[in-house]
């Protein structure tokens, strides 16, 4: 191509040795090295090329699969070694409230931990302090005085606002190409992205603990049930507020002077069951005896002054513990113990020991109100208990529906009991689009609705980041694995609904199937592959897409529809819904709902309800010509004058 890319230097100690066949034949020598050459290079290109892909997939991977910071963070470093060669890196974040920067991940030292986690203040002379952070960190190989380096700083932004620096230094003379900084950059950008769902989740889980976990505390506390439920449900709820794994409670019997009747969580079984049995007697151990005395928080074991008990220690199984003295009125009546939390930076830590020391105060005061309570506060506490989690579950359902010009949108909702497992939501997505969404917790009453909140909150949180619903619950059903310790499962039906143009990219996890009626009168279901969330690790989902046509209607239910039983046990059935749905097609979205849910009603008769009642219609209106059509045709069909239907307009036809 004209392109040299080298020469042969061939000498000779005689004068005018070379004919011209030699020039021609090394020339043809030359050029046929030339293309080796040119194929060498391009082999080499197109390696790294598919090296930078595969990494960058992985990446990926990685940054959409994981939601802990570290890890992510950590990864990220990792595999940006495999494509850019470099000695040092260290990625800065942005503390919200305080605005400086603290440390978050290194790589490329030996001794890591003393920069790890430092903070630096923002200001003009950030960058040279911060180089002087990695200077202490004595690179492996370099000399003292640094010479011969190339540093790169890649602002990781969202939204046009700078969470971080992704900072990258070369030693030796090589500089940074064009592509080490096109891909320093793509890693940043990643960066970002994860960090931001990172901290989208993390806030999500702090909103789901302040406004169910806190409130159903609250609400154990000063509620008039018997005691060891009260504290079976403060252990089960600690770890959701404060981010610990284990948690147990002892009351303080002051005639024994010890601890006893443990209540936990996160322990196994028999290590549960001995800590039930287990009495802590004053004088034996000096961290009881700390506890005894404290009004503050008392660390036990590796990294505190005080050992921690080898009783707590073996059925905890953890190196160490916090102790938190429960104290009611100036008087100890117990204590509670967890492992250490993850406390994050400072506003975190503050926040969630600040928690964890109300829920110790609080713990206090169940005690203190079981001890002055007698069973005839029980009932009452119970029905304070069920209304209180009757608001906070109706707290979760959307309170106002969406709204798009050319859609009608209704739901409904009953539970079986004050409390109930089913939901439905409507969740926002980029690009106008709503994550339509119906499920059914198998199960019934509080335990149903707490798995309720749980499953809601994963469902959101999954879905911000994801446009295929299939791996959206791909991702939930990991998440339900990993924070969920019960036996209970979810079955859920979620559509990613395009106002615009009425496409809906659907996946489902074993629920009711969705019924279509379309313009034309025919019906069918929308059915996918799947089985519900929370009973297996490896779980395949289809994804499939349907669009709703001007004049389309879809019904979403749960099983308390089509499962409600009249006297003589007979189901009301998918029959009966979609010939009630059919028989009022021509109405709004809401008035099939009313239609539906009287139907049910005046099936069921005098039988109580034994399921939770969910339903979803989802209807796409007709424009103004044919909206005349329907309402002409709704006089005709309605009338004894047959001979009217030759008036309509002629847009309606036979199948109309």
């Amino acid at each position: 191509g004209q392109r040299v890319l080298g020469v042969f230097d061939i000498q000779s100690p005689e004068k005018d040795v070379f004919t011209p066949e030699d020039v021609t034949l090394v020339q043809a020598l030359a050029d046929t090295v030339a293309v080796g050459l040119r194929n060498a290079g391009l082999f080499a290109t197109e390696t790294r090329r598919r090296i930078l892909a595969e990494t960058l997939r992985e990446v990926s991977t990685v940054l959409v699969s994981s939601l802990d910071m570290d890890s992510v963070l950590d990864g990220l470093l990792i595999s940006l070694e495999r494509v850019v060669d470099y000695q040092a890196a260290l990625i800065l974040l942005r503390r919200q409230d305080e605005g400086d920067f603290i440390v978050r991940a290194v790589r490329g030292a030996a001794n890591e931990d003393d920069v790890l986690n430092q903070t630096l203040a923002a200001g003009d002379d950030l960058i040279d302090r911060m180089w002087e952070q990695i200077r202490r960190l004595e690179l492996p190989g370099q000399s003292g005085d640094h010479a011969g380096h190339d540093r790169l700083y890649a602002p990781m932004q969202v939204g046009g606002k700078e969470i971080g620096i992704l900072a990258v230094e070369r030693v030796g003379p090589d500089q940074f190409s064009n592509e080490d900084i096109e891909i320093i950059n793509t890693f940043a950008n990643q960066a970002a992205l994860a960090i931001e769902g990172a901290q989208l989740f993390a806030a999500l889980q702090e909103e789901a603990w302040v406004t169910t976990a806190l409130l159903t505390v609250a609400e154990s506390v000063n509620s008039a049930v018997e005691l060891e439920q009260t504290l079976a449900t403060l252990v089960r709820l600690t770890p959701m507020l404060v981010g610990v794994t284990r948690c147990g409670i002892m009351e303080w019997d002051s005639s024994a002077r010890a601890f006893v009747k443990g209540v936990a969580w996160g322990l196994a079984p028999d290590a549960e069951e001995q800590f039930r049995n287990l009495t802590l007697d004053e004088g034996i151990d000096p961290f009881c005896d700390a506890l005894i005395d404290a009004f503050e928080p008392v660390a036990a074991g590796e990294g505190a002054e005080l050992p921690l008990p080898g009783a707590l220690e073996r059925m905890f199984g953890v190196p160490a513990l916090l102790g938190l003295p429960l104290q009611a009125k100036g008087s100890l009546v117990g204590a509670m113990f967890v492992d250490r939390p993850a406390l994050g930076d400072s506003t975190n830590r503050k926040r969630r020991m600040n928690i964890l020391a109300g829920i110790a105060h609080q713990t206090a005061l169940a005690f203190e109100t079981a001890h002055l309570q007698a069973e005839a506060s029980e009932r009452q506490r119970l029905e304070r208990e069920l209304d209180v989690a009757q608001r906070i579950q109706r707290s979760f359902l959307p309170q106002q529906l969406p709204r798009y010009a050319g859609w009608d949108l209704a739901a409904f909702y009953r539970a079986a009991r004050q409390v109930g497992g089913d939901f439905y939501d409507f969740i926002p997505l980029k690009d106008g689009k709503i994550g339509l969404v119906i499920a059914d917790v198998a199960d019934k009453g509080v335990p149903a609705a707490l798995f309720m909140a749980l499953c809601r909150t994963n469902i959101r949180a999954a879905a911000y980041s994801r446009s295929d619903p299939a791996e959206t619950l791909t991702r939930v059903n990991q998440l339900l694995l990993s924070d969920s310790r019960s036996d209970m499962f979810v079955t859920v039906w979620y559509g990613v609904w395009d106002p615009k143009t009425g496409e809906i990219t659907y996946a489902n996890t074993g629920h009711n199937p969705p019924i279509l009626i379309q313009s034309t009168g025919a019906c069918c279901e929308l059915s996918a592959g799947g089985i519900a969330l929370g009973v297996l690790e490896d779980v395949t989902l289809e994804r499939k897409s349907v669009t709703l046509d001007p004049g389309d209607v879809l019904v979403a239910y749960t099983d308390g529809v089509t499962d409600a039983l009249r006297a003589d046990e007979v189901e009301f059935g998918l029959s009966g819904l979609q010939d009630t749905a059919l028989s009022a097609y021509f109405q709004s979205a809401s008035a099939i709902v009313e239609r539906v849910v009287s139907a049910v009603d005046t099936f069921t008769g005098e039988q109580p309800q034994f399921d939770d009642l969910t339903l979803v219609v989802l209807k796409r209106l007709l424009g103004k010509d044919a909206a005349r059509s329907t309402a002409t045709l709704q006089m005709a069909l309605a009338s004894d004058d047959a001979a009217e239907l030759v008036d309509l307009p002629p847009d309606v036809g036979p199948a109309d």
